[in-house]
């Protein structure tokens, strides 16, 4: 047996139609997964149907077979037996490209324009048979030897999606809401999966993340330095309405010509409304590509094509160079921060004695702490949150102006809960933004751009942490997610990516911009002391 599959179960058939089973690949609620071989003894993949099925095994075969294209593997029957609907198909020997990813690093330009015209031209020759794939990731595209290969092109259409499927990475907002998949939620997973084979990271941040589901009916990332026009058409298949995306044919077709897509209104919304899922059926005409391509525009940025090491370079010297001119005050600076690196010190010792009701009016600027002002939200369920921005910087130094080359840039703010009774500690209640040419370039496709903030901030991966207490009880309940009532709390958010050059006042902002937290407005600043 193949080491790719696991041995049968005992409650395990052991033929399924004209196949025999030799191991098992993966396991669902609908669906199970077999590794098979048809009676000439070539290996074969069988998926079978263990809830019912939503289309009859007929038609979907019959459209299934109809796929003609070298990125989908062929469907080579199918039938309802053991108590359920089956498929088999060819059986690819050929890494995903999640596994090559996570092997190899992400795709080079050449190897990305490859990937991304025989994955769209497989989902294109998809669509035209009538299916919908309905679950494209990068562990169902197979890197084969003769180019990319889409699997389960026709298990959704059989079996539907799996039920509390917690995997949301490349969901598009229509099928996020509920909506049945389309050919439009295809063409946003699709762009979607060429953004992580370029970052090596999916745009919207992981399943696992509670906040991926916010960033992906809210955010816009940023795809790099993607060859060609790549970006333009790239951000164009992950606009959230689907009726404004383009088909798989039109991207195909644009890849092909390496034509820029036509421009397409964009509305913006201050609350995403449930969208109708409407598969766009009009045909778009790429016009002809600009002359000259010294530059592009991606996701509101700027980039130079050419030069890249050299401003990288120009970038650091003037970083040195600030540094520099810093270090002769050093000396002259160093009483002034002891003394006032010391009364934070004190302030944090002395937040036990201090009474609870002395925060509940203005927050940690009440205790003569350095704080900018009190900002209130209120979450769908009534509770009520304060927050107040305390500074930046790097290390144990709060307000640095710069930070140093080894240690991790980090802002810092109080959170309250002012109410009477526990509230849970929500430590993703507010984001850092920061502006995004202060990035390397290669880590900006891994900072979420956000609608209402502006254009030239994102916000990158971070980590946020409690780091001290400053009135009332400690954290609590199960793994310390609670606020004890009338309680203030420290929290420092680290941001995970390097940053090149010194941020300077406006340059590092806190948000307050998640979907459960928005009253009057899309997105709250949570301004910084001055």
């Amino acid at each position: 047996m193949p080491a790719e599959a696991a041995p049968l179960r005992a409650e395990d058939p052991r033929t399924l139609g004209e196949c025999r089973l030799i191991g098992r690949l993966a396991t669902g609620e609908r669906r199970i997964v077999y590794l098979g071989r048809d009676p000439s003894g070539r290996t074969v993949v069988i998926h079978r149907i263990v809830s019912g099925t939503r289309a009859p095994v007929d038609e979907v075969l019959a459209k299934a077979r109809a796929i003609d294209s070298p990125a989908v593997p062929r469907v080579l029957g199918g039938g309802v037996e053991a108590g359920g609907a089956y498929l088999v198909s060819e059986h690819l020997r050929a890494p995903s490209l999640a596994e090559a990813v996570r092997r190899h690093g992400p795709c080079t330009p050449q190897t990305l324009h490859r990937l991304a015209v025989g994955v769209i031209e497989g989902l294109a020759a998809v669509h035209r048979a009538g299916l919908v794939h309905g679950g494209l990731r990068p562990e169902t595209i197979l890197l084969g030897p003769h180019g990319p290969c889409i699997t389960d092109a026709a298990v959704t259409a059989l079996a539907g999606p799996e039920p509390g499927d917690r995997r949301p990475a490349y969901k598009a907002p229509e099928h996020l809401y509920g909506g049945e998949p389309t050919g439009a939620a295809d063409v946003f997973a699709w762009a979607a999966v060429m953004i992580y084979a370029f970052c090596g990271r999916p745009p919207f941040g992981p399943d696992e993340d509670p906040a991926t589901l916010t960033r992906i009916l809210r955010h816009r990332p940023d795809p790099g330095p993607m060859p060609g026009r790549l970006p333009e058409i790239v951000l164009r298949c992950l606009v959230k309405d689907p009726r404004l995306r383009p088909s798989a044919a039109d991207v195909a077709r644009w890849l092909r010509r390496d034509a820029a897509p036509p421009p397409a209104p964009s509305p913006r919304r201050t609350v995403p409304d449930p969208l109708p899922v409407v598969e766009p059926r009009y045909a778009t005409r790429p016009p002809e590509s600009p002359a000259g391509t010294g530059r592009r525009r991606s996701g509101g940025v700027e980039v130079r094509l050419r030069g890249r090491d050299a401003a990288r370079r120009r970038t650091r010297d003037a970083a040195r160079r600030r540094r520099a001119a810093r270090g002769h005050s050093l000396l002259a600076g160093l009483a002034a921060g002891a003394v006032a690196t010391a009364a934070l010190v004190v302030a944090w010792q002395k937040a036990d004695s201090v009474h609870p009701a002395d925060l509940t009016a203005g927050g940690p600027a009440e205790r003569g702490m350095r704080a900018g002002p009190t900002v209130t939200v209120t979450a769908p369920e009534g509770r009520r949150y304060r927050l107040s921005a305390i500074g930046w910087g790097t290390g144990t130094t709060v307000h640095a102006a710069s930070p140093a080359d080894d240690a991790p840039l980090y802002a810092e703010y109080a959170l309250g809960n002012p109410t009477d009774r526990p509230a849970p500690l929500d430590l993703h209640i507010a984001d850092v933004f920061i502006k995004r040419d202060l990035l390397p370039e290669g880590d900006r496709g891994r900072c979420m751009w956000h609608e209402g903030v502006p254009e030239d901030m994102c916000a990158p991966p971070s980590r946020p942490q409690v780091t001290a207490r400053l009135a009332g009880g400690s954290p609590g309940g199960a793994d310390d997610r609670s606020m004890a009532p009338r309680s203030w709390y420290t929290v420092r958010v680290t941001v995970d990516v390097p940053v090149e050059q010194d941020p300077r006042p406006g340059d590092l902002r806190l948000y307050v911009w998640r979907r459960g937290y928005l009253t009057a407005a899309p997105v709250t600043e949570v301004p910084f002391p001055r």
